[in-house]
């Protein structure tokens, strides 16, 4: 009898400090890591994280005003990159470059309002046009031929074809034509009579409409 209490009581010893001593799953569980989201610096490299914490590729975000490249590798842009047709300017904050000029290896470019390189021609935030490379360079100012009264074929000679010309019949005087020309930021309007078109008024395109 005096065994059977000695077991009992070693069994119910044996329980009770299993109890105690084993962890419940509540304190064992390890507190979840907390996730990145937005615009994170990591290193000397800047992300952007989406909401379950994975890295944004190739792909454009607006952050407080500011527009950030991210490219293959999820890192922003800096400096001077193609994205897909068109040039860009990022500056060493990975902040997209807009109505600036940059300078670079020695050559000065410009930066439209929509951040994109001009092309052809482009008129700069003081008033001036330039004639440009393709990749945004400026050429020469060209600013002399965009006046108003001037031969617009005299500007054309010097900026180039436009990307878009528009041509209707005009009523003043009877028999002319009203033009409209498009280059990369900016319109010349103009008036064609007995062949000789003459430039009205050149004017740069209004922020909400799409620059080339």
């Amino acid at each position: 009898m005096n065994k059977r209490r000695i077991l009992s009581f070693a069994l119910i010893f044996a329980l009770a400090l299993q109890i105690f001593t084993v962890p419940s799953a509540a304190t064992a569980q390890a507190a979840p890591k907390a996730v990145k989201t937005g615009l994170q610096k990591v290193g000397k490299k800047i992300y952007y994280y989406n909401k379950k914490g994975k890295k944004v590729t190739n792909a454009w975000k607006t952050v407080k005003g500011n527009r950030y490249y991210f490219g293959k590798n999820g890192a922003a842009y800096t400096g001077y990159k193609k994205i897909k047709k068109d040039w860009y300017y990022f500056d060493k904050n990975c902040r997209m470059v807009r109505e600036k000029v940059e300078k670079i290896k020695g050559s000065r470019y410009y930066f439209m309002d929509n951040g994109k390189a001009p092309k052809q021609a482009v008129m700069l935030k003081n008033g001036n046009i330039w004639k440009t490379n393709s990749a945004g360079k400026l050429v020469r100012n060209i600013t002399k031929y965009a006046k108003s009264g001037g031969s617009y074929d005299a500007l054309r000679g010097a900026a180039g074809k436009p990307f878009k010309s528009q041509r209707m019949a005009g009523c003043n005087p009877p028999g002319s034509f009203d033009e409209m020309h498009t280059y990369d930021n900016f319109q010349v309007s103009a008036v064609e009579i007995n062949g000789v078109k003459t430039i009205r008024e050149v004017m740069q395109l209004a922020k909400d409409q799409p620059q080339i």
